[in-house]
């Protein structure tokens, strides 16, 4: 995972939306208590702050030095740079495992092997993802349409398990059925140009294939012109939850 964002940490902290505030809270009154929480894969912090409201305490891991210098300090949350499969949490003592937009980073079953021994018994574990944006605006969401049919044979092949809402990896534990209120939300923001490139240039694709990069330009100077006189405009990302007790 670092190797995909290790010198973009301020860059991904500012451009990367977060998420609703609903499902923070939702996923906290499943959890069988709210003392501590560990969020393994936590970037710059885009989850972070919201579970801090629910938790007494929050154990942010990531494998991303510049993302974690990146991430926003609270005082109820503790930062720390070790991968997932290897927390140096004692065994049995989060009451929540909640993972959001990384999970497809992880080794999987070394993974789980680590909730495992972390989690209390009837720990509630959440796995949070989004999907590719799209855009009321005609020509924003044609843009993003080509965008992403230039760069697909470009990507790593961990990001496709996002494409696939993590039905093809491993999740070894009781299911719950998440409440439609909660699986039909979506992250929707109100964004200027600036802002929409900034988030695409935050793309692990671009890292893969840096070669993209004058294809990227090429295409924010097209768009550039076309809507130069819209100053914003909605984006909305679907978003998937997958949650279970261990």
């Amino acid at each position: 995972m670092a190797s995909y964002f290790d010198t973009i940490g301020s860059t991904y902290q500012a451009a990367r939306p977060d998420y609703p505030p609903l499902l923070f809270a939702w996923i906290a009154q499943q959890a069988p208590a709210t003392d501590c929480v560990w969020e393994p894969g936590c970037g710059s912090g885009q989850a972070t702050l919201e579970l801090a409201k629910h938790f007494q305490l929050v154990i942010a891991t990531d494998t991303s030095i510049s993302q974690l210098k990146a991430a926003p300090t609270h005082p109820r949350v503790l930062y720390r740079y070790e991968p997932a499969e290897n927390p140096s949490l004692p065994p049995h003592t989060v009451s929540a495992i909640v993972v959001a937009q990384a999970y497809h980073w992880f080794h999987p079953l070394l993974f789980w092997q680590a909730a495992q021994k972390v989690a209390k018994p009837g720990a509630i574990i959440a796995l949070i993802g989004y999907g590719k944006c799209s855009s009321q605006h005609p020509l924003i969401d044609s843009f993003l349409a080509e965008l992403y049919r230039e760069t697909e044979p470009f990507w790593p092949p961990e990001r496709h398990h996002v494409d696939n809402r993590y039905t093809n990896l491993p999740f070894p534990v009781r299911e719950i059925s998440i409440p439609p209120e909660i699986r039909h939300l979506s992250i929707q923001k109100q964004w200027n140009l600036s802002h929409l490139f900034a988030y695409i240039e935050s793309w692990s694709v671009w890292q893969k294939w840096p070669e993209g990069k004058s294809l990227l330009q090429h295409r924010k100077e097209c768009i550039r012109l076309k809507i130069a006189q819209v100053e914003t405009f909605e984006l909305t990302w679907p978003l998937f939850l997958r949650a279970g007790y261990l």
